[in-house]
């Protein structure tokens, strides 16, 4: 940079000798042979209502005090992939942090705690029909950041008799929502519209550490028979007991999270779409419900004239 300093500076002391009309004059006309210059151009959306992401996992199952020790000893190993388990349906391997759309080897019900998990969009955080200037898409680049508040609450205890052990289990359930990642990540949509649509992930994932959860339990106790029908109806007694969830509070610390992915021509084989959709997906891969607040997530979309200078 020096020698371009030492260049600036003979301009600057060889103008000093020119009239001061001369170099008003020059000036003048150098302004009007300059180009515009290209600014980027802004676009934000923002999700104005609350969202909200179900758990990936079941709990750990980490302690039990129960008359069915079989059972209980099957909640409390960890789960780990194995021939099958995909096939069936089953955690066959353990129910201590097990897919949550796996069943039970014990239930009585055929009982899953959930869906099976990927991204989904993050609602509020998509934008349809982007369009590039024909004059950009070779040269162009679409910077996309993303910033998303997270906020993470253990779901309620698992009732544990007939959902995860026989209609005979009776005792307490001891359960634990550990630290685990939440992701993020940018997919684009090009051919909207066209009947030639084709949706990918662009970049890396943006990745965050939810904390503990923080402990739980509940005790149940063993069904009743059900009585003859020619008899008086009886109260039941034996309906689980949840004791009401404690308070819980996020430890300390930020939990923003963002991410960004610069596209350009060379993603499209050097030649940007002519329009683009694009979204923000979220995946969860904790045993705890996750929350992002109404109006605390916002995606920025910025148009850059010139990406090779964007990535300098």
């Amino acid at each position: 940079m020096k020698f371009g300093f030492l260049i600036v500076s003979i301009f600057l002391c060889l103008s000093a000798a020119v009239p001061a009309s001369v170099q008003a004059e020059e000036a003048v006309r150098g302004d009007a042979e300059m180009p515009a210059a290209l600014t980027p151009e802004t676009t934000q959306v923002e999700g104005v209502t609350a969202a909200t992401l179900g758990p990936a996992k079941y709990p750990m199952f980490y302690d039990y005090q129960s008359n069915d020790s079989a059972c209980g000893d099957y909640l409390k190993k960890q789960f780990k992939v194995k021939t099958g388990d995909e096939d069936d349906g089953t955690a066959n391997s353990g129910m201590s942090l097990a897919p949550i759309y796996l069943q039970s080897q014990n239930s009585t019900n055929g009982w899953s705690g959930g869906q099976k998990v990927d991204y989904v969009q993050i609602p509020g955080l998509e934008l349809k029909g982007y369009k590039i200037p024909e004059e950009y898409r070779k040269k162009a680049g679409i910077l996309v950041t993303w910033t998303v508040r997270i906020e993470s609450s253990r779901t309620a205890p698992y009732q544990v008799q007939d959902n995860l052990c026989s209609g005979d289990w009776e005792g307490t359930s001891y359960q634990g929502f550990p630290s685990g990642e939440v992701k993020t990540k940018l997919f684009v949509t090009s051919g909207a519209g066209t009947g030639n649509e084709k949706t990918k992930s662009v970049g890396p994932e943006a990745c965050m550490t939810i904390p503990d959860g923080g402990k739980t339990e509940i005790t149940e106790v063993k069904k009743e028979e059900e009585p003859p029908e020619s008899s008086e109806p009886t109260p039941r007694s034996s309906v689980p007991i949840v004791p009401p969830a404690s308070s819980y509070t996020m430890p300390p610390g930020d939990p923003t999270h963002t991410g960004s992915y610069l596209i350009t021509p060379a993603d499209y084989d050097g030649l940007l779409p002519a329009a683009l959709d694009l979204e923000i997906r979220w995946i969860n891969e904790t045993s705890q419900q996750i929350t992002s607040p109404a109006k605390m997530r916002s995606m920025i979309v910025t148009l850059m004239p010139e990406a090779e200078q964007a990535n300098k």
